[in-house]
């Protein structure tokens, strides 16, 4: 079974508007969001809207979660799921597209943004990975797993629309729509 952060990431492959480098940064925020969600599922912490707790610090076997809960294992001072998500969603993003290119899930493409711009874009490859199911979850923790990434990529794709049904996903998903909505607005509105 994939994390979250490969589940979300290869999702975002298959849409040609999130797998633009122009949206390298909402999706950093939404593999981060992912990756916190993976922790808060496994029990290595607890998530507040003012501040993260660590729980449990054994490794995880996905290496985009891990460094996440390294990062906050090791921060000088506690912060915000917010402020983890904007902190971390670059590095989450690298980590997390090098493991499924090396998984051979992904493949970089290089073309041109109007005829000029030379860009690298991810897409799914036509090979599927093998493991793959639910057989090792039970159907209602798999229906969860789908409505945390079904909300970041909604988050991701639509920063300032409000989710059609409330969410059941909590202060993490709170925190990548807001990361979500400060960056569109840095963006519209620059200095």
């Amino acid at each position: 079974m994939r994390s979250l952060p490969a589940e979300l990431v290869l999702r975002a492959s298959r849409d040609r508007a999130l797998r633009s480098p122009l949206r390298r940064t909402e999706l950093g925020y939404g593999t981060a969001g992912a990756a916190l969600h993976e922790l808060a599922l496994t029990g290595r912490i607890t998530v507040a809207p003012d501040g993260i707790l660590v729980c449990r610090a054994e490794r995880c076997p996905d290496r985009a979660v891990d460094l996440a809960l390294e990062r906050l294992l090791f921060a000088e001072r506690a912060r915000g799921p917010r402020a983890w998500v904007e902190r971390l969603g670059a590095e989450l993003l690298d980590v997390t597209r090098a493991e499924l290119l090396t998984r051979g899930l992904l493949v970089p493409v290089r073309r041109r943004m109007l005829g000029v711009v030379p860009v690298r874009e991810y897409r799914p490859a036509a090979v599927r990975e093998r493991d793959e199911g639910p057989a090792a979850e039970g159907p209602r923790r798999e229906a969860w797993r789908d409505e945390v990434v079904t909300e970041l990529l909604h988050a991701v794709r639509h920063p300032c629309r409000p989710r059609p049904v409330p969410a059941h996903t909590g202060p993490i998903t709170d925190a990548v729509a807001s990361a979500m909505k400060a960056a569109t607005y840095r963006l519209a509105f620059p200095g």
